[in-house]
């Protein structure tokens, strides 16, 4: 399975696949050596077992991530396409999951320009206030103050905004990517 970078399409199905196959393999793994230790020792109590436990913690990591973005989908094709198609050299990233105090979501598509950071989400039933506020407050404590942060979750909203990007402010591409750096850190 070729790496897959975060931000880029294909992102979510590749950081299933991965997580899944790691917990697989390495639960596999940790059943062996603890059975490996009772079938020489006797008892479950030896050096083995120890190994099996502390082993636990990264199966028990991989595992947590597949969980957390398990429910989620990638950008649709069509979609990727027209933002593609629209963007220009400016800077997007897609697929971004990411956790708050409260729960996961997913940012299927982000372009920025300058200090505007627009985020597309496919999930209908998001609550686009409480995603907002987190964005902004993300922003400020990441350093960009003035920050602009505008969130979609209507495919053609969402395009009719990157459609107008040139008309908002004059482009600044280390800010953008300072942003867009920041914004990959958050990901689960």
């Amino acid at each position: 399975m070729k790496k897959l970078l975060k931000g880029k399409k294909g992102y979510i199905k590749y950081i299933k696949k991965r997580n899944l196959k790691m917990s697989i393999l390495e639960a596999f793994i940790l059943l062996i050596i603890y059975m490996v230790g009772i079938e020489k020792y006797g008892t479950p109590k030896n050096v083995f077992t120890i190994i099996a436990i502390v082993g636990v913690l990264p199966f028990a990591r991989a595992f947590v991530q597949f969980i957390l973005v398990v429910k989620f989908k990638g950008i649709s094709g069509n979609i990727y396409k027209e933002i593609e198609k629209h963007i220009k050299d400016y800077t997007a990233i897609y697929e971004l999951p990411f956790s708050t105090s409260s729960k996961v979501y997913c940012i299927q598509a982000a372009v920025i320009k300058s200090n505007n950071a627009y985020f597309y989400i496919e999930d209908k039933n998001v609550d686009e206030g409480r995603i907002y506020e987190y964005l902004l407050e993300f922003m400020i404590s990441s350093g960009f103050s003035n920050a602009r942060v505008r969130i979609s979750t209507k495919p053609e909203d969402f395009l009719s905004q990157i459609r107008q990007i040139d008309s908002f402010a004059v482009r600044n591409e280390k800010l953008e990517k300072d942003i867009s750096k920041a914004l990959l850190t958050q990901l689960v």
